[in-house]
This record gives C-alpha cells, structure tokens and sequence, in this order.
C-alpha cells in the first residue's frame, strides 16, 4: 500500500508541474497573429487540462481514502 501512495504522491506532482507548463504555454498564446496555428492549439490545451483533472481527482481521491493528503512542496 505504501508503494501506490508514492505513486500516487508522485503523479500528482507530476501533473502539477504538467499544468504549470500547461499554462505558460497557453500564456504565450497570441491569438491575433495565429503564424503557428495557436487556435488550433488551444483547443488541445483544453483537452489536456481536462485529462489533467479527472488524473488529478483520482489520485486525490486514493490517497483521501488512504487517509493520506497531498501537499506540494515548491
């Protein structure tokens, strides 16, 4: 058991760092000039914050019925 709270610990800080980037990637977004097709883009960035979520919630909800909490450390 010990073992998947560490998985569990460890992909969610995993998937922190996977949306931090997330993130600054739509942050640089510019919509006006769409050289790089960013439109196109966007929508995909959606999508993998959804994905992120529902991970999130899961590996949340394990280590919650564990007993366990997650807190990330920077």
């Amino acid at each position: 058991m010990d073992k998947d709270i560490e998985h569990a610990e460890k992909a969610l800080a995993c998937i922190d760092k996977m949306k931090e980037g997330l993130s600054e990637l739509v942050s640089l977004l510019d919509i006006a000039d769409d050289t790089f097709g960013e439109m196109d883009r966007l929508e995909t960035y959606k999508s993998i914050n959804r994905t992120l979520g529902r991970w999130q919630e899961k590996y949340e909800g394990f280590l919650n019925e564990q007993g366990q909490s997650f807190t990330q450390t920077m």
